[in-house]
């Protein structure tokens, strides 16, 4: 996991740190709203921005760049691939819970050695949160030894923190979901994933993307 984990970090890093300034398409829009919501030391869920409904580039870089004093360029460039390294991490936790742990390593190196890894997801620091939430969903979801209700308990912080990170990321999941439960009711076949579990991701989403700024992230979906 440490191996894992310092890969991850050095593949990023080589990337986000070879400039003093941003790089990329979203992350300047990105950076955009987060100067709203640090400037005005609050944020504003009115604002009718597709960004500026997802908390993950509003009030947590206003957070870490308050608590640790630096400029919002750096907690994108440092922070956000510190955040990001975890997921390869989770990825081989879950994998080896299922084959060797020699297959689950080679099979997050792999992962990582995607060339979009590390250089077009830096650019998408909302998609960065998204899939730490996305893999700890997975993770919840498909490791052996937890108890169902903590599964819960998991799996309702986990979607919350989703589905306010990413919307694209959190549509995809609630597909993912459903066509599981649909597999496995149709093979009669025990799943992961109950329609309770499906309701309550999907109350959650949609609450959130229709009464937040707008509902200008509902009407992209529509």
């Amino acid at each position: 996991p440490l191996i894992l984990y310092m890969v991850a970090l050095a593949l990023l890093l080589h990337t986000s740190l070879f400039s003093n300034h941003l790089c990329g398409g979203d992350i300047f829009g990105e950076y955009s709203t987060y100067r709203l919501t640090v400037d005005n030391l609050f944020w504003d869920p009115n604002l009718a921005s597709r960004l500026h409904a997802m908390l993950s580039i509003t009030i947590l870089p206003t957070i870490y760049s308050l608590m640790l004093g630096l400029e919002g360029t750096w907690i994108f460039k440092i922070v956000y691939p510190l955040i990001f390294a975890i997921v390869p991490l989770g990825l081989y936790l879950l994998f080896k819970s299922k084959v060797e742990k020699e297959i689950a390593f080679f099979s997050t190196f792999f992962f990582m050695s995607n060339m979009i890894f590390f250089t077009e997801l830096l650019q998408l620091a909302r998609q960065m949160v998204g899939e730490l939430f996305y893999m700890l969903l997975f993770l919840s979801l498909f490791k052996d030894k937890i108890k169902p209700h903590v599964k819960w308990v998991f799996f309702i912080i986990f979607s919350f923190g989703l589905i306010v990170s990413h919307y694209a990321l959190s549509y995809i999941f609630l597909i993912f979901l459903t066509a599981l439960w649909i597999f496995g009711t149709l093979r009669k076949r025990k799943v992961a994933v109950t329609a309770s579990m499906i309701v309550m991701f999907a109350t959650i989403c949609f609450t959130w993307y229709i009464y937040i700024s707008s509902a200008k992230t509902f009407d992209h979906l529509l």
